[in-house]
């Protein structure tokens, strides 16, 4: 089982258009067991359990975003012609992205392609006060995302603000002269933009931006030394500033001295004020390799989740994990470690998304390889760190994004991605399920 796209991203910097990367997230970016069904049902998706929807289609999950009014916002990413839910995705390219908003039945009513000639990536999707949405990624090749062309330099990260019916408003490159990618986004109250960013190991390199809601970059966060530096999610306090999940190896310099690894990999969590000053920084990692995948704003502070006590098998070109613990760690305001929080997987475990419950406790969703195929995880874990329930989320692979649709309900995203070769995860069905946190 490969392990998150931190590994595949430290082993293809420098390489050309061929980079490939697992989902975070975002990364972000369930329900109740039930088996797959065939047809997605028309314009929406089929139910193969209470709960759950499922939607063929060639399409994999990368991010999602629920509106105030039950409405449901998916980034997806595609190579070559596909559908959802009666939507046709074309191929624009090698892989390409779309935008779809699905009604709180699970009834499609757009879908949106967006790339270009080249490879396109989705980082991150948010909601912006007023109902807009702004999509972050990395381009490859040349692309008009409605707001006019972006011509990128080998690869580059583009930030994109669309409507609630999915019409372009503004789109722009980071910085085309200098390789990037946009990996999470966030806003806040007022509408400013948090955009979290990877650049290859070099001096000094890119790692968190800030936008205006009309577009403009407010301000840049650097790595000033040469370690290997990737996020992998933000959050936002009450008052807006900047939390970022990261995973590291050797140096790093964010601004406040030299940090070094005491593995192969570590976790920094890193808190900016509201316009980008460095906070602090919390170290989290062993001997073995841990990974980040994920972070939550709760009541407590922080909670972070990704892969802990990560053992490769040696000499792997695409870095195959034999033993590795799902995991969440939980930070105070001021970075100290509350808990943590193992899944305890006999198999290798990976926890790719988190999301604050309603008592202040979390969910968590990931991926467990079983010794005959991947299995998605969703468990609710309560604010002192001891696990409370589990839900089966068969026929999920994996799950990929988590979100509050109401005071009481979590929508948990997945999909059946088993890893495609050059062209990333291939998916047969996408699955959004509902869980109802009031029952036992």
């Amino acid at each position: 089982m490969q392990l998150g796209g931190v590994i595949m991203m430290a082993a293809a910097a420098g390489c050309g258009s061929d980079v490939e990367r697992l989902p975070p997230q975002r990364h972000g970016g369930n329900g109740v067991g039930s088996t797959s069904s065939t047809s997605s049902g028309g314009t929406g998706g089929s139910a193969p359990a209470p709960g759950m929807f499922e939607f063929q289609t060639g399409a994999t999950l990368e991010a999602m975003a629920i509106a105030a009014d039950g409405a449901i916002y998916l980034a997806l990413r595609y190579v070559g012609d596909t559908s959802l839910g009666g939507k046709p995705l074309a191929s624009l390219g090698s892989a390409d992205m779309a935008l779809v908003k699905l009604d709180p039945s699970g009834a499609v009513e757009w879908a949106r392609t967006l790339g270009g000639t080249g490879d396109e990536f989705v980082g991150g999707l948010a909601l912006a006060p007023g109902g807009d949405l702004v999509l972050c990624g990395v381009a490859f090749a040349p692309l008009d995302l409605g707001g006019g062309p972006l011509s990128p330099q080998y690869f580059s990260a583009f930030v994109a603000r669309f409507t609630s019916s999915g019409e372009p408003v503004w789109s722009t490159l980071f910085d085309e002269s200098q390789f990037s990618d946009a990996e999470y986004c966030a806003i806040d109250s007022s509408g400013r933009i948090v955009v979290v960013l990877y650049g290859p190991p070099e001096t000094p390199a890119p790692v968190l931006a800030s936008y205006s809601p009309d577009g403009e970059l407010l301000w840049t966060r650097y790595n000033f030394d040469s370690g290997f530096y990737f996020p992998s999610g933000v959050g936002l306090d009450a008052t807006g500033q900047p939390t970022v999940a990261s995973t590291f190896d050797g140096t790093i310099d964010l601004g406040s001295g030299p940090l070094t690894s005491d593995g192969q990999f570590d976790i920094a969590v890193v808190s900016y004020s509201e316009s980008g000053e460095l906070q602090w920084v919390t170290q989290i990692g062993e001997a073995d390799a841990d990974l980040a995948s994920g972070i939550a704003t709760t009541a407590a502070g922080f909670a972070v989740a990704g892969a802990y006590g990560v053992k490769y098998i040696p000499n792997d070109p695409n870095y195959a994990a034999s033993a590795s613990d799902a995991f969440v760690a939980e930070l105070a305001p001021d970075g100290a470690v509350l808990w943590k929080w193992l899944l305890g997987s006999a198999a290798v475990a990976e926890a790719d998304t988190i999301v604050e419950s309603s008592d202040h406790g979390v969910w968590v969703g990931g991926v467990e390889s079983l010794p005959s195929r991947d299995q998605g995880f969703l468990v609710r874990v309560d604010k002192d760190g001891a696990t409370r329930s589990s839900v089966a989320v068969s026929p999920m692979t994996r799950v990929v994004a988590l979100a509050r649709s109401s005071g009481s309900t979590i929508i948990a995203g997945g999909d059946d991605a088993v890893w495609g070769g050059p062209n990333g995860p291939v998916a047969h069905a996408i699955y959004l399920m509902t869980v109802d946190e009031t029952e036992p």
